[in-house]
């Protein structure tokens, strides 16, 4: 039998639980303890999350949506592999929904994202009713014995530099900028930002590689340990040029830059997710070397005060 309630403090190791068991299997994103911690401290944040468990209380699955983001909720969800095929999915899916038509505001839109190659992932939010809206790529390649030369030049009027504290306000600016219109995007705040990119992540300052227009920053490449593979996988978490810079070389010389620092930093893979539809950064990426491992599919389902379950 499959139980499921709001999650609540005393969750905290039962959650963790699920997100490493599933992370094992699934070769996602696992989580430490630490980063957990921080991210799940504060009260506020427990109605907008819940818990399955199976058996004799045993931990099954946990599911999380966003608290605000105006009429769309993102959803991040795991069931524990020993318990899977026996409707975990399906109940954390219902529990969402239902908090989202306890909302005052409707129609809200809810959006999840699985693998393909997670058995069961696609099927399970067909079923609910969501719709396939988008598909991203997995990029990988070895930096074993991998030349980078000759050394990408920045283009002129470009300086190049690693990241530093007192730049982060610049660097959130030109990150909104740069990503503004992109599929999935999202302004965030400084302090946001800083939750994410920073504080929830294996954060290394020598692995930010920034481009500077005099005072303005017009590119980033922003890399960090991977949380999916063993401590010699890099992932490249952001790469971007601003709009007036794009088609100058900018691009593939940050790349470049960035898979260097990563091999001389004793990382002996880089991986990165991609939109499908962006035909030019395929191509930049494929130019080094780059294959796809893996497909992302995007899925979203409306929510209306009138449906039920």
């Amino acid at each position: 039998m499959i139980r499921v309630r709001p999650y609540r403090a005393d969750d905290f190791s039962a959650a963790l639980e699920v997100i490493n068991a599933a992370a094992k299997v699934d070769h996602t994103r696992r989580i430490t303890e630490a980063v957990f911690r921080r991210a799940w401290a504060d009260p506020a944040y427990y109605d907008h999350a819940a818990v399955a468990f199976a058996d004799t209380d045993h931990p099954a699955g946990f599911i999380w949506w966003d608290r605000d983001q105006g009429q769309s909720r993102r959803l991040e969800g795991w069931v524990h592999p020993a318990y899977r095929r026996r409707g975990v999915g399906t109940a954390l899916l219902i529990a969402a929904e239902s908090a989202a038509r306890a909302q005052e505001v409707l129609p809200i839109t809810l959006t999840g994202r699985v693998y393909s190659d997670i058995p069961g992932g696609e099927t399970l939010f067909r079923q609910r009713g969501y719709t396939e809206v988008h598909r991203f790529y997995l990029m990988s390649l070895s930096l074993v014995g991998r030349p980078f030369a000759p050394v990408e030049a920045a283009p002129p009027g470009v300086t190049l530099r690693a990241f530093q504290e007192q730049d982060l306000a610049a660097l959130v600016e030109a990150d909104n900028a740069i990503f503004a219109g992109h599929w999935g995007s999202r302004t965030r705040t400084v302090q946001a930002w800083q939750r994410e990119m920073q504080e929830s992540r294996p954060y290394d300052p020598s692995l930010w590689l920034l481009a500077w227009e005099n005072d303005r920053i017009v590119g980033e490449c922003l890399c960090h340990q991977s949380r999916e593979a063993g401590p010699t996988d890099a992932w490249i978490s952001i790469l971007g040029v601003r709009q007036d810079w794009r088609g100058r070389g900018l691009g593939r010389t940050l790349l470049v830059r960035g898979l260097q620092i990563l091999q001389e930093s004793g990382f002996t893979s880089a991986s990165l997710h991609v939109d499908a539809e962006n035909t030019p950064a395929l191509k930049l990426y494929r130019s080094v070397g780059m294959e796809v491992t893996r497909t992302r599919v995007h899925f979203a389902r409306r929510i209306e005060a009138s449906k039920h379950v």
